[in-house]
């Protein structure tokens, strides 16, 4: 029984090896993506589908220690806090790797918030210059008192040709 319950413990130590790895994959994706955003917008696409395949493989990676969680039996991964899970297998080199693994995953979250956040501002860029070449008022959009939004100026042409 100790020889299984070893064996899964080194599993869940090349699961969470794994994850890191994907994390700083997923990392220098979205380091490339804000790159991207910012100079070659041509480019945003391809790094945006890598970005996805490195989400996806943590995904799987989290479900195979969701398993190896289930195959310990030391508690359900659905109900206590990862931290709590961690902690009570007893083995330090496991709570450093996951304690490593929470901190890169929320750089990442951080980084993928801030290229949001450009792909948000540049899409405004863009409705806005839409507006300004169909006609359209390119100031603010209001609501009146009733909660529903005042009629918009009404396209119209700039020149005829």
């Amino acid at each position: 029984m100790a020889e299984a319950r070893a064996a899964l413990v080194a599993r869940l130590a090349r699961v969470l090896d794994l994850e890191l790895a994907a994390t700083q994959a997923l990392a220098d994706c979205l380091a490339a993506e804000a790159t991207a955003l910012a100079a070659s917008p041509d480019t945003v696409a391809a790094v945006a589908a890598t970005k996805l395949g490195e989400v996806h493989k943590l995904e799987r990676l989290a479900a195979e220690r969701s398993a190896v969680v289930v195959a310990l039996d030391i508690g359900d991964a659905r109900t206590a806090t990862w931290d709590a899970l961690i902690e009570s297998i007893g083995e330090p080199l496991l709570v450093t790797r996951w304690q490593q693994l929470r901190t890169a995953l929320m750089r990442c979250r951080e980084a993928n918030l801030r290229n949001g956040a450009l792909v948000d501002q540049c899409r405004r860029q863009v409705r806005a210059a839409l507006g300004i070449l169909s006609g359209q008022t390119s100031g603010p959009q209001l609501y009146g008192a009733d909660g529903t939004r005042e009629a918009e100026a009404r396209p119209r042409s700039l020149a005829k040709a």
